[in-house]
């Protein structure tokens, strides 16, 4: 038992000196904090921190104290409000952040922070931006953080005699779909690009002139259309024509085996009439 007991003390013994060793390790607590006379003072834990003033208190008029890196966003101002255009706030941040004065209104504190660099798509607008709605998509409306002329402005330019105006970028123009000879204008839409469209090529020289096809050998319709629809004129020449997609009825299956059937039936019938007539 005695052996026992030896071994028991020893071993507290050796617990509480390991304690102590431990503790004598430890780095004292920091004390950066904000004094009258030297500003933001004190250690710090990590040597590569230095105690820095980060903020403004303006209820106390004291500064904010924190352990920061020697270059990074910090307070450089000399008066709580800058009235001579003296930035608060240097520093060092992230790529595409500046180091900015934030003003915290439930503190009535002011802090230097690293914010975002406004940009042209950040879906804030900032400075000489006229919109910004987070992406880089052209013609929705905002292209570039430029507001896009107002969609549907698609009308007759009788100038430069075309359509012209705006409508949903560049895969949605405005587009000349006809032509109105009473009026002498065409006739403008907003239409997918390359989709059924007038030939501009038979707009007419002379006001109110209308240009027959045969005159250019064309196609007063051009561009594609969806499925299984074509491009087709309409109107009357000398008044409104216009193109527009129209569908083509299904040929049934069956038709082509019994127009075959039909004639092959039919032809004999015909020739042998054919003979008998003759004198």
């Amino acid at each position: 038992m005695r052996k026992l007991g030896i071994f028991f003390g020893l071993v507290v013994v050796f617990f509480m000196l390991s304690l102590a060793a431990a503790q004598a390790e430890l780095p004292p607590p920091a004390c950066c904090d904000w004094t009258t006379d030297k500003g933001c003072d004190g250690g710090c834990n990590d040597s590569d921190l230095v105690c820095s003033q980060i903020g403004l208190d303006h209820s106390s008029g004291d500064g904010i104290c924190d352990c920061i890196p020697v270059e990074d966003c910090q307070w450089v101002g000399s008066t709580p409000v800058s009235v001579t255009g003296e930035p608060q706030c240097a520093g060092l941040c992230n790529e595409n952040y500046s180091c900015e004065l934030e003003y915290i209104t439930i503190e009535n504190s002011s802090y230097c922070v690293c914010q975002v660099e406004p940009f042209c798509g950040d879906g804030v607008v900032n400075g000489v931006e006229e919109c910004d709605d987070g992406n880089d998509v052209a013609g929705d409306g905002c292209t570039n953080c430029v507001l896009d002329p107002i969609v549907g402005q698609c009308v007759w330019n009788f100038s430069v005699r075309s359509c012209q105006g705006a409508c949903g970028g560049p895969l949605y123009p405005c587009t000349q779909v006809g032509y109105d000879y009473q009026k002498d204008e065409g006739i403008c839409e907003c239409r997918p690009v390359d989709s059924c469209r007038w030939n501009e090529e038979y707009n007419p020289v002379i006001p109110g002139a209308a240009v027959l096809g045969s005159e250019l050998n064309g196609e007063k319709c051009i561009g594609s259309c969806e499925g299984n629809l074509i491009c087709e004129l309409f109107g009357a020449v000398g008044a409104i024509e216009y193109c527009e997609c129209v569908g083509i009825p299904p040929v049934p299956e069956f038709a082509s085996p019994v127009i075959t059937l039909l004639v092959l039936l039919c032809s004999p019938v015909f020739a042998y009439f054919l003979i008998r007539k003759r004198p």
